[in-house]
């Protein structure tokens, strides 16, 4: 990768060593730049805003708050949206939370008070359905649940939209990309977005996300393996790519 330099113009390896040193997100620091943001407001503007507690504390980001308090951030974030935001920061940490909300000591007991068997419900949990689902459905439900799930589809990591051609079991399905490549996958990959289209790399040596912006582009750093040349482009510029 080209060496680079910051805004005081220090030279770095690379564009990754040198937002590593800012403790900031390579594709964040690029989406900024293309946003018109300074160099230097790219690497070194906080990522979150301040935040104050509920006695007019004030710190840098949420997760400072919540590390004050010994709370998680996702157990924060649950518990605001249904109570103040001193309980929210004070109140016992509970062990596990349902999609609710609500608190148990362990997940053992969070399964006995909705009626599925512990190993059940990990198993649903590993084949990608959301925590509700996994503690709620049915098995007649889970069986119409499957069915809807043919013709799903997603945005993957390289901004193609996949969608499910059939679905054989959680860790086995056949999804199609938008350029007509087919490929098998795990639904929670799937679901995770991160099934990677084999036809990219057959022609390019290492296609790596370089960028995603807000509206939903995706910026990729490929190489080819006939010529060399290195570019950044979508996914459409790069089966465009001639030499």
């Amino acid at each position: 990768m080209a060496r680079c330099k910051d805004h005081l113009d220090k030279e770095y390896t690379s564009q990754d060593a040198m937002c590593q040193k800012y403790g900031m997100n390579t594709t964040t620091y690029l989406s900024r730049l293309k946003s018109g943001m300074s160099k230097k407001d790219a690497l070194t503007e906080p990522t979150e805003s301040p935040v104050k507690d509920h006695l007019g504390n004030e710190y840098r980001t949420e997760k400072e708050m919540c590390e004050h308090y010994g709370v998680g951030r996702t157990v924060y974030r649950i518990r605001v949206k249904r109570m103040s935001k001193e309980e929210a920061l004070t109140k016992s940490k509970g062990l596990v939370l349902d999609h609710l909300g609500k608190e148990y000591k362990s997940v053992y007991k969070m399964c006995k008070h909705y009626g599925i068997k512990r190993s059940a419900y990990d198993g649903r949990l590993k084949s990608g359905m959301s925590l509700e689902d996994a503690l709620t459905l049915s098995i007649k439900d889970i069986g119409s649940k499957i069915d809807s799930r043919i013709s799903n589809t997603a945005v993957s990591n390289y901004g193609q939209i996949a969608r499910i051609i059939e679905y054989i079991d959680s860790s086995n399905i056949v999804i199609e990309f938008e350029d007509g490549v087919k490929t098998k996958t795990a639904y929670a990959q799937f679901m995770k977005v991160n099934a990677k289209n084999p036809k990219l790399d057959s022609g390019f040596k290492k296609v790596k996300i370089a960028y995603k912006l807000d509206d939903g582009t995706v910026g990729l750093y490929c190489k080819c393996r006939k010529c060399g040349k290195e570019y950044v482009g979508t996914w459409q510029d790069i089966y465009a790519h001639e030499c």
